[in-house]
């Protein structure tokens, strides 16, 4: 999908310690357990607890795509999360 050094891309990304902590708004992580890009124990949760007002929903029998994997649950979320 991208060309040369990929951890480049992500690097130019990602954001620091500091600058997850400042984010003051309401965020949701809709996440799979079965995630092999982004695990839930040792990549998405750490993420989630630098960030003060994240809340995380895990989802079983859920992969990297929990609109693909399940559309209606995650849908109910989205629609609940938002109003």
């Amino acid at each position: 999908m991208f060309k040369g050094d990929k951890q480049a891309y992500v690097d130019k990304m990602a954001l620091s310690h500091a600058e997850l902590r400042r984010i003051k708004c309401r965020v949701l992580f809709v996440h799979g357990m079965l995630d092999v890009h982004i695990p839930f124990k040792t990549a998405l949760l750490p993420l989630a607890d630098r960030i003060p007002q994240a809340d995380v929903i895990r989802l079983a029998n859920c992969a990297h795509g929990p609109f693909l994997d399940q559309p209606e649950r995650f849908m109910s979320i989205a629609k609940s999360y938002f109003g």
